[in-house]
This record gives structure tokens, sequence and C-alpha cells, in this order.
């Protein structure tokens, strides 16, 4: 009776494991599907306020990274390993530049997002580490991500969403969840090739902030998902003759490095891949990697979608669609045109 008991007891928990695993990839059938093969129109964004940062004789080279504050912004420039905060008003309150492997210090930035708190989270890509700050970038803790974490997005203040690269014997995670407690990444969505290319892995994911949602999206497939707190659901899907396929993407995962689609004879005006994703208010706003790049506008009032327009005097100097979401806004970085600090523009749609 008792194996018996045991058995029925495992044929119930291999069930609801089962249905667990495949709501994840089959609630895919039930979502919105964005059609990429249909014309669009475009819409022209409307600038709400332009935000000039101060950054003295020190200036940002790129803006890599837009993370918002509770008393303001960051901004990470992976080129320089530097993080810089910014008040609502442009003004510096600080910045980290701790190149170096003591306390507090990383030698390669990764990724950059904010606890329920406020403080600063930084993925050292090097170290596997999570370095905290507070809200004046003092140092607070560390903690190690096991298994080379190359991107993260924060659950709560004591777990993680993270992705990894793994080697030549072992499968990607590309999206896998850590909780410190545990001390393991439980895999959520794994990778169906093998590689060591650590460049390569570092871009396989994306996690992208939108006030208390993350857009996370598995690189080069259809398929985006939403963080929420501490939990993952699929999100949305995209249709396109774009989408490589299964021997296309194993052609990549064995190019030199990242984004050099040559090293593998792949044209990259054929590839689909995705800049950006953010939503705000009624708009889902994405950006593509084609040839020529599109940012795609999707108004969730009336299901209509777009092309953002942003050929107008005041997206000038402006360098992406979006780079995030800020005091319900979305935001763009824009480059002086002159010998002035850089700027951020915060816009919207007139939907």
């Amino acid at each position: 009776m008792k194996v018996t008991l045991q058995s029925y007891l495992l044929i119930i928990f291999l069930a609801l494991l089962t249905s667990c695993c495949r709501s994840l990839s089959e609630k895919f059938d039930d979502i919105l599907t964005i059609d990429l093969t249909q014309e669009l129109t475009s819409i022209t964004p409307i600038v709400v306020r332009e935000i000039s940062l101060s950054t003295g004789d020190d200036p940002i080279g790129h803006m890599s990274k837009f993370v918002p504050a509770k008393d303001g912004f960051f901004i990470m420039d992976a080129f320089r390993n530097t993080i810089w905060k910014f008040s609502e008003t442009g003004e510096k309150i600080g910045k980290l530049h701790s190149v170096g492997n003591g306390p507090g210090e990383y030698s390669c930035v990764s990724e950059i997002d904010v606890y329920p708190n406020g403080d600063l989270a930084v993925l050292d890509f090097k170290t596997g580490k999570i370095h905290r700050y507070d809200g004046f970038l003092n140092f607070v803790s560390s903690i190690e991500i096991p298994e080379r974490a190359c991107g993260f997005s924060i659950g709560s203040d004591t777990s993680y969403f993270v992705n990894k690269a793994g080697d030549k014997h072992e499968l990607n995670i590309n999206l896998g969840h850590f909780n410190t407690a545990d001390g393991d990444i439980e895999p959520i969505i794994k990778s169906k090739h093998k590689h060591e290319n650590l460049a390569f892995g570092s871009g396989n994911t994306h996690f992208w902030r939108s006030g208390n949602d993350v857009i996370f999206y598995d690189r080069f497939t259809p398929d985006f998902y939403l963080i929420r707190n501490d939990s993952v659901s699929p999100y949305f899907s995209i249709l396109s003759d774009d989408i490589p396929d299964s021997d296309v993407v194993k052609a990549l995962v064995n190019a030199t490095m990242d984004h050099q689609y040559s090293f593998s004879g792949i044209d990259a005006a054929t590839i689909i891949d995705v800049l950006y994703a953010f939503k705000c208010d009624n708009i889902l706003l994405f950006g593509l990697h084609s040839t020529p790049s599109r940012h795609i506008c999707y108004r969730f009032s009336d299901n209509q979608m777009f092309s953002l327009n942003m050929n107008t005097p005041p997206f000038y100097g402006a360098l992406q669609g979006a780079i995030g979401v800020y005091q319900d806004c979305f935001v763009t970085n824009k480059q002086p045109l002159d010998d002035g600090n850089p700027s951020i523009l915060l816009y919207k749609f007139n939907n």
C-alpha cells in the first residue's frame, strides 16, 4: 500500500510538473501575435521634455542602459565601464568607475538594475558578482551568481532572473531564476544550442524595465516574456519572415564574435534582432536591428500598429528609438549637435 501511494503521488507530481512546464511554452498560442510582414503607417511622437545631462569635463561616451531611480535615474556607459546617477533635472549625483576586484569594485559592468528600495545593482561579467550600492553610490554588499551570469533582472530583494553562457559541454540557460537562499539557478528557458562563446552569450538575451515590469526577449526567437515581481509569463510573439531557423542560429553561435555575422557567412539584413522593448501606458514600443532599422509601436486600445517616425527637428541627434521609460514617457538619448552636453528626450504619442 505504501508503494502504491508513493507511486500515485509521484504520478500527480509529474503531471503537475509537466503542466507547469507546458504552460510557459503553450501560452503563446493564446497571447498577442504582432505581424511584422504588413505595411505600416508612421506615427510621430511628441516631445514632452528634454533633460540636459550635466557631466562637466567628463562626458558620457555611450548610453548603453537607462534605469529610473526614486530620485532620478542611472545611465550605464558599457564602453567606459562607468555608471552615472543623475537627478530628475539632469544634475550629476555621482559616478561609479570602480575597476578592480576588491570590495565594491567591478572589472566589467554587464548589466544594471534597481532594487525595490532604490538601491543600484551592478553585474560584473568577469566575476559573476552582483554588487549593491545605495542611492548615493556607496557600496553595500555583493553576492555571487553561480555559473557565470551574463545578464539579469531583479525579481525581489533576494531573487534574480538571469541568463548565463554555457560552454561546449552544456546548454546555455537563456532564462533562469536565482534565489540567494537556494544558491542555484533554476532553468526556465534553455538554449537549443551549445557554445562556449561568452561574447555571444552576453548578448543572447535582453531585459528591459518598464516601471515594475520587465520585458525579456529570447534572442533570435519570436518570443517575448513578462517578468513581474518574482514570476515570468509569455507576453507576446512576433511574426516575421526574418526569424532565423535553427541552422542559422547554430551558425551564429559558432561565429567568432557576437554580431559579426560575416564570420558565419550570414547577411545581417536577413536576420531580425531586437534592440529594445518597452511599454508605457497604452503603447508597446520595440526596435528591430535590421536593414533598415525599424521602430514599431503597438497600440493596445485598438490593436493598431505603426512605425515610429523620429525624423523631425526635436529628435535630430537622437540615436535610438527608446532607451527606457521615465515619468510615464518613453526616453531616447540625444547627442549634442555642437559642443553642449548630451541630453535625454521624454516623449509620448497622441493616442
